[in-house]
């Protein structure tokens, strides 16, 4: 098990942690400091406890925004690809259209050449 020191608030924290995750633990914790010194500055220097409890509710908050906006991304994305799929069954329903138009003119331009025979023929 690995272990990390990190700083919140000018005070040092052994923290235990997965082998492989210090450096993840550290940007956490630095996340969270950040935080943490920006409640220093608005409110000052209060309870630590408070203080780590108040900073744990405003990475929460970025945490559910976080989600929200993957949920509304999530959402456009399936109305993007809903439209796709009907703008794909359109370019396939245009492009049988266009083929059995191709064809029509054809067998029109077979049929006219052979009325135009028959009427040239003595």
């Amino acid at each position: 098990m690995g272990k990390v020191q990190i700083e919140i608030n000018q005070k040092l924290y052994v923290i235990g942690c997965e082998d492989g995750q210090e450096d993840q633990v550290t940007r956490l914790a630095r996340h969270l400091d950040g935080h943490i010194t920006q409640l220093v500055t608005d409110v000052g220097q209060i309870s630590e406890l408070k203080l780590m409890l108040m900073g744990a509710l405003m990475v929460c908050d970025e945490l559910h925004e976080a989600r929200s906006q993957v949920s509304r991304l999530e959402a456009e994305l399936a109305r993007i690809g809903e439209a796709r799929a009907v703008s794909d069954a359109t370019v396939v329903r245009n492009g049988q259209a266009a083929r059995t138009l191709r064809e029509a003119a054809s067998r029109l331009d077979a049929i006219s050449d052979r009325v135009t025979a028959a009427a040239a023929a003595p």
